[in-house]
């Protein structure tokens, strides 16, 4: 039909397949949460709890119900409601049985019927990926149980829902980019072994805070110290001799100054701290952020290394939970895919933002530094004080304490790479303030004339506008006048006169004070007049004649009577030079004499002696000359001729003075040369130099025929200049913005004093300026105010005396000091020329110009400052020029000064030196400019190390430069490169010259190059093309070279590892990034001219510059800087501190000796504090013919300042040399022979050139320390006294180099573990209290240990008891206590922690399995000890060592994580160990069972290494506090030393344990072995006692005998209401009764048999009537019987119910009545009384359709064991269950063995173990821990609650025609018929 058509066959009779169940590894309570009924079992399903409002009032057990059913229906594909929960009943602790059933399908439905459903179910339960394991809870499904127990399977590998961890990710540890995010440092810090410190460095105060977390982005805690020297901007920070606060604002401070005075920075004009910083804040890495002024490609290539790393870490995380989002932390809170899916989103959202924020970081660090293919290029103009450029911002004028104005550009921090281009423009001093660190990889170079730098010789003055200009107008002596005719300067508007003139050229250029001037001296011009007479005898006549002479001139003989003019043609003709403007010298060499000049000649008239009067007037002789003599060639007697002066020529006589800026010249002759003058001015002290120049300077020009010849009365002319150079008369501004620029001295004048001069009408005129001066070019100086102008070729002076010059100015003096006490700049040379005459009079100069002076730079870092090898400070002098008529001076070098608060570390460049003087020229090589003096360098720091270059050599002289043509070979070169990262072009042209200077044969220039660069798979290859050029003189020098070439390709191969190491060598890390690859000769040209400069000194040349100085001033002769450790700093870090010392020192007398230096180091200081862990790390290189002598070495010392009697106390200090000691308050006052003797030796043989790792414990409260050498105890309980410390001196002693890292100073992260220690008495451990079974576990609940019998119970019926002795005998045995107890703390005593062999794991071949050479293994042949480095493979002679782990509790008040863990340690010789770490925490495990709080720990860890994973396994119990959970902890690491990272929590085959170990078998099968108690269960089906017969009873009690006999044997006629109806017809079935009626109102009354009124009548007449009602009548004591029916109607029947035993539940007998159809009929059959078919009607039985006899008589028969299956005894015992481990150790497969007992060595580990495990092993059944209940041969009844029940739940539910009987067969019961004999 229609519907048998969908008869499902399964069904049958009844439902014999629906039913099913799962096994799913939850806790109960997980599943039900409150709902759980029992305790153990949930029946919501059957129920239909979770329909409507169920949900919500039951949310936890209805979303599990629901997520079941789905996932189940899922996995089968078929309709969710096919799928209906049961019941749920707990399994074990942590597992439930899911009892289920699958509906038929729907009619016509293709979905799998209910068997094919089935079958897919128990596929797929053997199939870990079917989508039975995708659903949100089956995930948890355990094969081991099968579908209701079959097709049960092995579990073959972690069960899905183990928590996962992105940390041991293959696709993490496999990617390296994303590894270096898990260093073995990290791993170190994790584990404890070291400290995971962190630096909180403010980079705008530079103070740092120090921490330590306790895992990777953990909570901080504060600790005293931690220095990794990693970060760049720390370097040695607040390492100083005196132990001060590190350089800081104020107030900035961390450390308390009660014992530390604050950090200064020596030598600095300016404090950092005190400016506002500029530059932007670019974040790095993490934390790490560029404040300020960083750009270096090096630098940022490693951020963006480092920021690329963790990017892809996190990418890698988001992909990581992405794959793993649905089962990642599945737990009993998170116990759904759905729960843990929520929770994960969460996660990956977070860890999204957290990527994605990390992108724009590196976006933003990317575009910081001039990526990009842009120039990386700044300037600062100091003028302006503007940056611009790849950094931009505005500094800050500031001024010196000598008023000198700087500008000050402030950053947080400061690093400048090779790529990067500086520019420095501006007159203003540089001074660059870092905050932190400095470090200067680049060129910064000072041009000369800049930055402070003064202008070379060729001005005389400096413009206002021009005062912050580097290119300042050359203003002209002619500009000052205005009268310049070409080549006039633009003066701006401004007028000649009022600019003001001074030293423009710096106060050692040799820049003079120009006064010139004319001094002329004149009189009352008197003419010399002399007469010529000739007499004779009277009478006589004169003839003949005479001749004159005059200065050795003679005239021919005059005629006696010569006329006045021919004697005046006479004289003037031969009294004179024959050329009168002929002033040479006579044949002799005698000079020319002057005549008598022009004269003019009067006669008298003749006498009688024919003789004559003639007046000579000498109209232009000068002065008072000499009288004429005469020769008498007269004849006559007493002829005579007599000269005579008639007026003597007026001529100045005497002497004068000059007075001059108070000074007073000596006396001056009137007639003084001029060289005596210029003397006479020089004696002057405020003269530098005087030039003389006067009229008549042969004074041979008495004639007055000289054009330069006196004036008459002997006149003279000076043309003067005297040259000045004192402040207040030739101002010097001490930097081209000083205020004195701007000022001028008053215009001192030369004052004649004439009072002691002669003559007539004696007058002295001084005119200013020469342009009154006779001669040129004198005269063409006519400027009248004095001037300042540098001239005369010498050099600069500064640090060194510039070289002279040639003219007469002096060379300036030396300025400033040595410490650089202002900021000043070198200063010019001087211009050409000997005097101001020749120099821009009219035309302004065009050579020979003086070199500028170099600048000013100060470098100041409050931490490190590091000149890099790249790095180059230069603030040289410039070069005088060149010309024909003399060379300009070399301007002197400038300053540059570095200032640190920590250490210099100079690798490059620093040039201060001297400008070369310039060429004088061929014809006037004499002339040769001097070199300029070289500057000043000061360096102040506590340590300096300077490995570069440092000039201070003052400049050359006279250099010669020529351009000159060089044969040359012409070669193309292309260099192929491989770049990890982008180089800048510079680094790769200097690599690139670098290479071919070390390969080529010969010397070669590089004069070109290109760049082209591309990238391939992440590696840029970059070519360079370059031009190199190669000198050659000859055809076989050019063949050579050809050679040399045509082999270049082949012979690369050899040269590149050499320039590859060489380039690795000499530049460290600068150059690694480059790989040479090959190179390749593209063209060759042999026939090329290449024109270059050259200098050429010159040989003749004396006159060179000074040497400039160099002051340094450390507090330490001890090197110390923080640079890239060779070979690796510790824990493979890069950098670490470092100090170098050596013994060489110099006599008195300047001769080298060796002298050992005392002790020499720095402080670091911190806060007095009390700390329980020291860490650092140190390592000793070997020196070359240092390292053999004795007690060279180094000291940690932990020291105080806290003892008033002690400046420094140490108080624990370890000794690093040719020994390691140890000691402890050994003071301050080091001494070798004192010191050594007090320390105690803990390494008899170090080794040099390693790393050791040395810590430090302390415990304060006992006074003791222990010291650790690499983990290792070399000491303990060593003494000290000591309230706290409050610093670390780091001290070097002789010869030595040595390194220091990662130093920790704070709280002892290990808690206080320390590994065994091997003692007399055995070894100890800190291995906690080993605990094994509680008295409670043992015993189980709360049994006392003995055997526990039942309560004896009485069951009472209604017969009697007498008779009966109540509770006689004992009661059953309720539990068998078979274990007897030898300890009150359970099955073995509570014992110390030892070690046992089985927990020990022997490892070879991993990271820390290599053995540690020991004292004892060193011999000659091995120097360093067996096993050193010897690490070769699993059992060789340098691997292999014994790994223990073992718990170990602690209680923290630090943090909960440091609240115990696994602690694991491991030993070569199992003598000394060495601590591994804490590689587990406790704060790591979690219940994910019951998802119950800790804290929790764990007991007898056991590791084992999976090959096929390549993991270490670590199984422990776990428990909390209260010991109440005794589950089993997994956790797993890549590692042996860890972290490990928990995996799961649970109970391996349902069972708990306190003992366990996990092993190897012989077959290499991983094995769980543990033991556990148990209480076997011996089970019985309770006993139902049977009823026993009893008499119906009526209310009293008594028995009511017809409902007795009626309800035990059926009697028809009980059951016929119709029996008596002839009785009824006369109503004898109704008791008699006389009623008295009252006729009026109605009212009856009864009267009583017998009685009768006062008329004798029974009712008052007439006012009543008598009626009489029924006639029965019954005997006294007896009612009347209304009939033999019982009526079930009338309660009386009813109310009694048997209730004899109490498993009898009777109903009232009117239901028993009703049971049956028959018994619920109308009573009377529907026939009335008074129907005439009574008297015909035949009463039917209905016994057999009605319950009516429900209480027939029946045996008594002894109780039923048909109950519910019941715990008659239980018996306790101890049992060891082996379970195989699933291949990857993380699980058990299900199969297992598990017997009773155990063995006697008691410890599982001993057991399973050290007794050679008993070939123990798991077998292969799959099996439970729990042992399986005795059962008997009985079994519960299915009726057994039911079978002496008349009703269930409502009376008439069991009636014939009830569903429960139709259906079900529940059908009536009377107790007679349920009574069975035996036990069914």
């Amino acid at each position: 039909t229609n519907v048998t058509l969908d008869i499902d066959p399964n069904w049958g009779l009844e439902v014999v397949t629906w039913d099913i169940s799962l096994k799913l590894t939850y806790a109960i309570e997980v599943v039900g949460g409150l709902a759980v009924k029992d305790g153990y079992y949930l029946n919501q399903g059957s129920q239909g709890s979770c329909e409507g409002n169920g949900t919500l009032i039951m949310r936890q057990y209805c979303e599990f119900e629901r997520f079941f059913e789905d996932d189940v229906s899922k996995a089968l594909s078929i309709s969710y409601y096919r799928v209906q929960i049961l019941f749920i009943k707990s399994a074990a602790y942590d597992a439930v049985l899911v009892h289920f059933r699958v509906l038929p399908q729907q009619h016509k439905s293709p979905e799998d019927d209910v068997t094919t459903a089935i079958y897919n179910l128990m596929s797929q339960v053997s199939n870990p990926n079917s989508p039975l394991y995708e659903g949100n809870v089956t995930i948890r499904v355990d094969s081991t149980w099968g579908v209701s127990q079959y097709n049960q399977t092995y579990r073959n590998s972690e069960a899905k829902f183990t928590l996962q961890y992105y940390d041991y990710d293959k696709k993490r540890l496999s990617d390296p980019q994303r590894f270096s995010e898990i260093t073995a440092y990290d791993r170190c810090k994790a584990n404890r072994r070291c400290n995971w410190g962190i630096v909180s460095l403010n980079q705008s105060t530079n103070d740092a805070k120090f921490y330590h977390q306790l895992f990777d982005n953990g909570k901080l805690f504060k600790v005293d110290l931690f220095l990794d020297f990693e970060d760049w901007r720390l370097g040695s920070r607040g390492f100083s001799w005196d132990g001060t606060i590190p350089a800081t604002c104020k107030n900035c401070s961390s450390i308390s100054l009660a014992r530390a005075q604050p950090g200064t920075l020596r030598g600095a004009h300016f404090f950092p701290f005190n400016q506002p910083s500029m530059g932007p804040d670019i974040p790095c890495y993490r934390k790490e952020r560029n404040q300020g002024l960083v750009l270096d490609r090096s630098l940022q290539r490693t951020q963006l290394d480092k920021q690329q790393s963790l990017i892809a870490d996190l990418s890698g995380r988001i992909q990581w939970i992405t794959d793993n989002i649905q089962n990642a932390t599945m737990g009993p809170v998170q116990r759904s895919r759905k729960d843990v899916t929520q929770n994960l989103t969460w996660v990956r959202h977070d860890f999204q933002i957290w990527h994605d924020n990390e992108v724009k970081e590196l976006q933003q660090l990317n575009s910081s530094q001039c990526s990009g293919g842009i120039k990386c290029f700044i300037q600062f103009d100091t003028s302006t004080l503007l940056l611009t450029g790849a950094i931009s911002g505005v500094g800050k004028m500031k001024k010196t304490a000598n008023g000198t104005e700087v500008a000050l550009f402030t950053f947080n921090s400061i690093y400048l790479g090779p790529e990067t281009e500086v520019r420095l423009v501006g007159q203003r001093p540089l001074v660059l303030l870092s905050k932190t660190s400095l470090i200067i990889n680049t060129t910064i170079e000072a041009l000369p004339g800049y930055l402070g730098g003064f202008q070379g010789g060729g001005s005389v003055a400096r413009l206002p506008q021009d005062a912050l200009s580097d290119h300042p107008k050359t203003i002209l002596i002619c500009d000052l006048g205005n009268y310049c005719t070409s080549n006039r300067t633009t003066l701006g508007g401004l007028d000649g006169s009022t600019i003001v003139s001074n030293n423009v050229n710096g106060p050692g250029s040799g820049n003079v004070r120009v006064n010139s001037f004319v001094m002329k001296t004149s009189a009352t011009h008197v003419p010399e007049v002399q007469s010529i007479q000739t007499t004779a005898q009277l009478g006589q006549t004169i003839s003949g004649g005479f001749a004159l002479r005059f200065n050795g001139y003679s005239t021919t003989i005059i005629p006696h009577d010569a006329s006045a003019k021919l004697l005046e043609t006479i004289i003037e003709q031969n009294l004179n030079l024959a050329n009168k403007f002929n002033r040479g010298v006579n044949s002799d060499g005698s000079p020319v004499v002057a005549g008598v000049g022009n004269v003019t000649v009067t006669r008298s008239s003749s006498d009688s002696s024919e003789g004559y009067t003639w007046k000579v007037t000498f109209d232009t002789a000068i002065g008072n000359i000499n009288q004429m003599a005469a020769v008498s060639y007269l004849r006559g007697i007493q002829a005579s001729i007599q000269i005579s002066t008639v007026q003597q020529g007026n001529e100045i006589g005497g002497f004068f003075r000059l007075s001059f800026e108070g000074y007073l010249t000596e006396p001056i002759s009137s007639r003084a040369s001029a060289e005596t003058f210029k003397n006479a001015l020089l004696n002057l002290p405020i003269i530098t130099s005087a030039a003389v120049s006067r009229t008549d300077p042969t004074e041979h020009c008495d004639d007055g025929f000289c054009l330069n010849g006196p004036f008459p009365s002997r006149g003279l002319l000076w043309t003067v200049y005297v040259t000045t150079n004192i402040s207040q008369d030739n101002i010097s501004p001490t930097s081209p913005s000083s205020p004195l620029a701007l000022k001028q001295a008053p215009f001192y004048r030369f004052v004649a004093v004439t009072t002691d001069l002669t003559g007539t009408g004696v007058n002295v005129a001084i005119t200013f300026g020469t342009s009154l001066s006779n001669e040129s070019p004198q005269n063409l100086l006519k400027l009248t105010s004095p001037f300042s102008l540098a001239f005369g070729g010498a050099g600069g002076s500064y640090g060194g005396l510039g070289g002279s010059g040639y003219g007469v100015n002096p060379v300036g003096p030396v300025y400033n000091d040595k410490q650089i006490f202002d900021l000043v700049g070198g200063s010019g040379g001087c211009m050409r020329g000997v005097n101001p005459y020749e120099i821009n009079l009219l035309l302004g100069p065009v050579n020979g110009l003086g070199g500028h002076g170099g600048g000013v730079i100060e470098i100041v870092g409050a931490n490190d400052v590091i000149i890099g090898s790249f790095g180059k400070l230069i603030a040289r002098g410039g070069d005088g020029e060149q010309s024909s008529q003399g060379g300009g001076g070399g301007g002197s070098g400038g300053t540059v000064l570095i200032s640190s608060g920590t250490s210099i570390l100079m690798e490059g460049v620093i040039d201060v030196s001297g400008g070369s003087g310039g060429f004088g020229g061929v014809e006037h090589s004499y002339l040769g400019g001097g070199g300029g003096g070289g500057g000043r360098i000061a360096l102040y720091a506590e340590s300096i190390t300077s490995s570069g270059i440092t000039a201070l050599s003052g400049g050359r002289c006279a250099v010669r430069k020529e351009l000159i043509s060089i044969p040359v070979v012409n070669v193309s070169i292309s260099l192929y490169m491989a770049l990890i990262s982008d180089l800048h072009r510079d680094r790769l042209v200097y690599l690139g010259e670098l290479y071919l200077n070390v390969t080529l044969f010969y010397p070669a220039a590089v004069q070109s190059h290109t760049i082209r660069k591309t990238t391939i798979d992440g590696v840029i290859h970059a070519v360079m093309d370059t031009t190199v050029l190669l000198s050659h003189n000859d055809e076989a020098m050019t063949a050579a070279a050809y050679a040399q070439f045509a082999n270049f390709s082949s012979s690369f191969n050899y040269s590149a590892a050499l320039v590859q190491a060489v380039l690795n060598a000499s530049q460290g890390i600068l150059v690694a990034e480059v790989l040479m690859v090959t190179s390749e000769v593209t063209a060759y040209d042999s026939e090329s001219i290449f024109q270059q400069i050259i200098e050429i000194d010159s040989s003749s040349c004396e006159n060179r510059g000074g040497d400039g100085t160099l002051y340094t001033e450390a507090k330490m002769t001890t090197k110390m800087f923080v640079g890239v450790a060779n070979n690796g700093a510790a824990e493979q870090t890069s950098r670490a501190l470092f100090f170098s010392n050596r013994e060489d020192t110099n006599t008195s007398s300047g001769s080298a000796r060796e002298a050992p230096f005392s002790w020499n180091g720095p402080i670091i200081p911190f806060p007095p504090a009390r700390p329980s862990r020291i860490t650092f790390y140190t390592r000793t290189d070997s020196i070359s013919g240092e390292s053999t002598k004795l007690n060279y070495g180094s000291l940690f010392s932990l020291i105080t300042r806290g003892d008033p009697n002690l400046n420094i106390s140490s108080v624990i200090g370890v000794y690093f040399g040719t020994q390691i000691f140890h000691g402890a308050n050994f003071g301050s006052a080091v001494d070798e022979k004192a010191f050594l003797k007090r320390m105690v030796t803990i390494e008899n043989y170090p080794i040099l050139d390693r790393w050791y790792k040395i810590d430090i414990r302390i415990q304060w409260d006992m006074q003791t320390y222990m010291v650790l050498i690499d983990d290792e105890i070399v000491t303990s309980k060593q003494s000290f006294h000591a309230d706290d410390v409050d610093g670390i001196r780091l001290s070097v002693y002789r010869s030595v180099d040595v390194w220091f890292d990662e130093m920790y100073v704070g709280f002892d992260n290990t808690m206080e573990f320390v590994c065994p220690v091997s003692l007399r008495t055995g070894t100890g451990t800190a291995a906690p209290e080993q605990r094994s079974w509680s008295f409670e576990e043992v015993h189980g609940g709360n049994s006392n240990g003995y055997t526990e019998y039942y309560q004896m119970t009485r069951h009472y019926n209604f017969l009697s008891t007498v008779g009966s002795i109540p509770f006689d005998g004992q009661g059953e045995i309720k539990d068998n206590q078979d274990i007897k107890l030898q300890y009150a703390d359970g099955d073995y005593p509570i014992t110390q922690g030892n070690i046992h062999a089985g927990a020990l794991v022997y490892l070879t071949d991993s990271l820390r399995s290599g053995k540690r050479p020991l004292d004892q293994s060193y011999t000659s042949a091995s120097p360093k000890g067996l096993w050193y480095g010897a690490k070769d493979g699993a059992g060789g002679a340098g691997d292999g060592r014994q790994f223990w782990y073992t718990e170990y509790n602690y209680k923290s008040s630090l943090s909960p994580v440091l609240n115990g863990g696994v602690a694991a340690c491991s030993s070569q010789d199992l003598i000394s160990w060495r601590f591994e770490g804490i590689v587990f925490h406790y704060t790591n495990l979690s219940d994910m069972v019951f998802g119950t709080d800790g804290p929790f720990y764990v007991e007898r860890p056991k590791v084992l290494f999976n090959a096929a994973t390549s993991s270490y396994v670590m199984w422990a119990v776990m428990d909390n506090n209260a010991r109440s959970l005794a589950m089993s902890a997994i956790a797993t690491s890549v590692y042996e030393d860890g972290p490990f990272l928990f995996r799961r929590s649970f109970y391996p085959d349902g069972n708990r344990t306190r003992d366990q170990v996990i092993y190897k078998t012989d077959q290499q099968t991983a094995v769980l072995g543990r033991t556990y108690y148990q209480t076997v269960e011996f089970i019985l089906p309770g006993a139902i006692m049977q009823p026993v017969w009893e008499s119906a009873k009526g209310r009293d009690g008594v028995i009511n005998f017809r409902s007795n006999y009626h309800r035990a044997v059926y009697d028809i006629g009980y059951d016929n209401y119709n029996d008596i109806y002839n009785q009824r017809w006369r109503t004898e079935d109704v008791e008699y009764k006389v009623m008295c009626v009252n006729q009026n109102t109605g009212e009856e009354r009864e009267v009583p048999s017998g009685q009768y009124n006062a008329d004798g009548f029974i009712c008052n007449d007439p006012e009543e009537r008598k009626v009489v009602i029924g006639q029965g009548v019954a005997p006294k004591g007896f009612k009347i019987l209304t009939s033999r029916f019982v009526s079930p109607n009338d309660s009386e029947n009813s109310w009694w119910r048997p209730t004899s035993v109490p498993g009898v539940e009777s109903q009232a007998w009117s239901s028993n009545y009703r049971d049956g159809y028959c018994g619920i009929r109308k009573l009377n059959d529907d026939l009335n009384i008074k129907d005439p078919n009574l008297a015909n009607f035949i009463p039917v039985a209905r016994n057999t359709c009605s319950n009516i006899a429900d209480n027939p008589v029946h045996e008594t028969m002894q109780d039923k064991l048909i109950g519910v299956l019941r715990i008659v005894n239980t018996r306790r015992a101890k049992f060891i269950a082996l379970s195989q481990l699933t291949e990857d150790y993380l699980d058990t497969t299900g199969a297992l063995s598990a017997f009773e007992g155990e063995l006697e060595s008691g410890n599982l580990i001993s057991m399973i173990v050290e007794m050679g495990q008993f070939s123990f092993t798991s077998g292969s059944t799959i099996q439970s821990t729990f042992r399986p209940p005795v059962r008997s041969e009985y079994d519960t009844a299915v009726d057994y609650k039911t079978r002496f029940r008349q009703y269930i739940l409502n009376v008439n539910d069991r009636a014939s025609y009830s569903l429960a009987c139709v259906i079900d067969g529940d059908c009536p019961v009377n107790f007679r018929d349920q009574l069975k004999k035996g036990h069914k």
